[in-house]
């Protein structure tokens, strides 16, 4: 068995992986004030530190645990660095030394990534497509499997913000718990109007601009909230649509894997599914999408400890 250790912007999550399967998987949701649009690095690293020992502890006794797998930073390439995931790191490398462990390091987003895969239809022999969505990355990826975890190459991202702050910006304006996404998806109306048009130049997007029109028009007393949170899940899945089928079309790539937290949405996941006409794997033309489970969409340590597992029995 492998334990999985996860310390990223907003919450502490740790796993045990064994057989292929997730046998534990547990999460803490860092705490924000009221009113705040996120954490400082300093209070994540310390809310982390104060969650670490008691997650670890809920997890019963880890006599069998063959291997650490843990995040060092937010994506595998030199001079990636997030001071929160550095609590992670210190506490797997100490638990390691103790119990004689294997360490294994990977990055945030391959772990989200590997457990985007999880029950998932795509093949890791070949080349996919991986568009990142979650609180503070919006990217499209090409990925290639490899013996430390995944080669990725960025094709496509935002110019400004991402999907998820333009999601919580807008959000915490109208008074929404941060983080707003799962409120603001429960209120989104599917036969509202879309108010704002997508911003995007090939494979790069931007919403900065979107968020100062949707701010402009609900401080002004223009829109009602329904309206304007659909309006906003909208055009975060056309902008998103249009990036991904021109990357799709660049790259030669039809295989199309969904992760983080803001994928979970139901509802831009069906709409970004009808704008590309995404077929089935049986289909030989056109996308085929697949998005991540929800339960494992959101941060998490299960793709780390089957990405551990993984590098483990093949050496």
């Amino acid at each position: 068995m492998i334990l999985g250790i996860d310390t990223s912007n907003y919450t502490t999550s740790v796993s045990v992986a064994g057989g292929g399967r997730i046998l534990m998987d547990k999460r803490r949701m860092l705490k924000v004030k009221e009113n705040a649009r996120g954490l400082r690095q300093s209070e994540a690293f310390f809310q982390h530190i104060k969650a670490l020992p008691e997650l670890l502890e809920s997890l019963g006794e880890l006599k069998d645990i063959s291997g650490i797998s843990v995040s060092v930073s937010p994506r595998r390439v030199e001079g990636s660095y997030m001071p929160c995931f550095v609590a992670g790191h210190m506490t797997a490398r100490s638990l390691a030394a103790c119990m004689g462990l294997p360490l294994y390091e990977f990055s945030h987003q391959e772990g989200h990534i590997r457990a985007a895969l999880m029950g998932s239809k795509i093949e890791e022999t070949e080349p996919f497509i991986c568009v990142h969505l979650s609180g503070g990355t919006t990217e499209i990826l090409v990925c290639e499997k490899d013996s430390l975890g995944y080669r990725t190459k960025i094709a496509g991202k935002t110019m400004d913000i991402s999907a998820g702050q333009l999601i919580d910006r807008i959000g915490t304006l109208c008074s929404l718990p941060f983080p707003s996404g799962k409120a603001m998806d429960s209120l989104y109306d599917p036969g509202a109007e879309d108010i704002f048009k997508p911003s995007v130049k090939g494979a790069q997007v931007s919403f900065s601009g979107i968020e100062t029109r949707a701010a402009n028009l609900y401080k002004q007393g223009k829109i009602d909230k329904i309206s304007l949170f659909s309006g906003i899940f909208n055009v975060i899945s056309d902008s998103l649509s249009l990036a991904v089928k021109y990357t799709a079309q660049n790259e030669g790539i039809k295989r199309i894997l969904f992760a983080g937290g803001v994928s979970s949405s139901a509802n831009i996941a069906g709409r970004i599914k009808r704008k590309l006409s995404c077929k089935t794997p049986a289909e030989n033309s056109g996308i085929y999408c697949e998005f991540s489970q929800a339960v494992y969409a959101s941060d998490n340590a299960a793709g780390l400890a089957l990405l551990g597992e993984e590098r483990r029995v093949n050496g």
